[in-house]
């Protein structure tokens, strides 16, 4: 799906970007379904995780979200591959 979606600057729409905003800063986040990280760049975390399934929505949040952020590409069906409790905040 991710190949069909243009790669345009557009940031997300106000209403989510001010919600993911009014959450504040947590130590370790978990951004699960991140697509391609255009809402992630507006988590305030001292570490951050984005997950997806998408090859090409990953390859995009890399490019937003830079060498600071973990990247994880998700299997679908698959469980998750992240320890309880491992995070104080999951977007």
């Amino acid at each position: 799906l991710w190949e069909l979606v243009p790669d345009h600057g557009h940031g997300p729409p106000a209403h989510l970007r001010q919600f993911v905003e009014s959450l504040g800063s947590a130590e370790r986040t978990l951004d699960l379904a991140c697509g391609n990280g255009r809402l992630t760049v507006h988590v305030d975390a001292a570490e951050l995780v984005a997950a997806d399934v998408s090859p090409v929505a990953m390859e995009r949040a890399r490019g937003r979200l830079g060498p600071d952020a973990r990247i994880v590409e998700l299997a679908p069906d698959e469980p998750l591959p992240f320890e309880d409790g491992e995070f104080d905040l999951v977007v």
